[in-house]
């Protein structure tokens, strides 16, 4: 009878030993320490689909200076896409915009393309339309054009409007493709 009471007294006293162990630790174990978040930079610039045909409504010679008041002429046969869409968690991003020439778009010598960005959301649009091509000589590279500018965090997305003119040069059967190169990148 004194064992089964020695073991009931030991059982006891380890569960309370157990118990008071676990309601200080808690209180004695407080501790802190520091968490880095690396956010890496967000980009996502895409055009969902492709644009076309962008119609010149009647041919024209350009001006030598190859102004607005060329493409305005034929601005009833613009075309437009609402698939523009940018994402970005940086500040002070820009989209740029130009003509790829790698040969394989028929007759684009003879021709002339603008391109006008509107409706984002957390930045600015270029105003008006920016030449990317230019007609009748191959040489006058308008080169890379920003449309947009200061923008920053913001999932917008826009509309792309182009605009086209053709000198008499310009065989209408020659199926002639222009491709646009956006990039959005820091200022």
């Amino acid at each position: 009878m004194d064992f089964r009471f020695i073991v009931r007294r030991t059982g006891l006293l380890l569960f309370a030993g157990l118990f008071g162990f676990a309601t200080l630790q808690p209180a004695t174990a407080q501790n802190s320490h520091e968490v880095t978040v690396n956010v890496e930079p967000i980009q996502k610039l895409s055009i969902k689909n492709d644009v076309g045909p962008v119609t010149v409504s009647e041919l024209s010679e350009p001006e030598d200076g190859i102004g607005n008041s060329d493409f305005v002429a034929n601005s009833e046969g613009q075309s437009t896409t609402g698939t523009f869409d940018i994402v970005t968690n940086l500040t002070g991003q820009r989209v740029e915009a130009k003509v790829i020439k790698d040969g394989s778009q028929g007759q684009i010598g003879e021709l002339g393309l603008q391109v006008s960005l509107t409706g984002l959301n957390g930045g600015e649009t270029v105003q008006g339309y920016q030449t990317l091509l230019l007609p009748s000589d191959v040489d006058r590279d308008p080169g890379t054009k920003t449309v947009a500018k200061n923008i920053g965090h913001t999932d917008t997305d826009g509309t792309l409007t182009y605009r086209a003119i053709a000198t008499p040069e310009f065989d209408p059967t020659s199926d002639a493709t222009v491709k646009v190169e956006y990039t959005l990148t820091g200022q």
